[in-house]
């Protein structure tokens, strides 16, 4: 399901897309387990990740207690990540650094990308299930609804709003006649000829 929606999810400005309502519930589980793979990491597990680039590092020409510090101060700015995106930015700081990061903004910048591109897809899933949610209630909604009447077609299918799709769906679904949205389509069709601005 993710995979289906990667481009919204990691834009870093959100429009909302035409989102089927048949895919509520899936996009409302995918947005739940995003939102479960952000709980951040206890500061036990962040010092036991720490240690481990540690040893895999060489240490800088400084006291013991300026280590110290330093290694505190790692942990304490590393409160709101999830393990696994430490465990990744470590494995990638080894492959790339040679001596362990003196200030936390050393070792940000290798977790802070991971972290932001999982705090937006979690953000946009939940925006995505959202938008099916309310397809899905909307979609209800009419299925209780009459039919509605050609002319009332007739302005939906000119609202800016709608999609351009939108004709087929009210096809495939049984809320507009063959015949109708053949109507409609044609009138379109014959409007956009005669725009002026074409």
């Amino acid at each position: 399901m993710v995979a289906l929606w990667i481009a919204d999810l990691d834009a870093t400005t959100f429009y909302a897309p035409s989102v089927p309502p048949e895919q509520a519930q899936a996009l409302a589980t995918a947005a739940a387990e995003h939102e479960q793979a952000l709980t951040p990491a206890n500061p036990k597990q962040i010092t036991a990740m720490l240690m481990e680039m540690r040893l895999s590092t060489q240490r800088r020409n400084e006291s013991e207690a300026e280590a110290t510090h330093s290694f505190k101060t790692l942990v304490d700015n590393l409160t709101d990540t999830p393990p696994d995106i430490i465990r990744e930015a470590c494995r990638l700081y080894i492959r790339r650094e040679r001596f362990f990061p003196r200030s936390p903004a050393e070792f940000l910048a290798y977790s802070l990308p991971l972290l932001n591109q999982r705090r937006r897809r979690a953000l946009n899933l939940k925006r995505l299930a959202d938008l099916a949610e309310e397809a899905r209630a909307r979609e209800i909604a009419m299925a209780d609804a009459p039919t509605p009447t050609l002319d009332e077609l007739r302005a939906l299918a000119r609202n800016p709003m709608m999609p351009r799709s939108i004709l087929q769906t009210w096809l495939d679904r049984g809320w507009a006649s063959p015949e109708d949205v053949e109507t409609i389509r044609a009138e379109l069709a014959q409007e956009a000829k005669t725009d002026p601005a074409d």
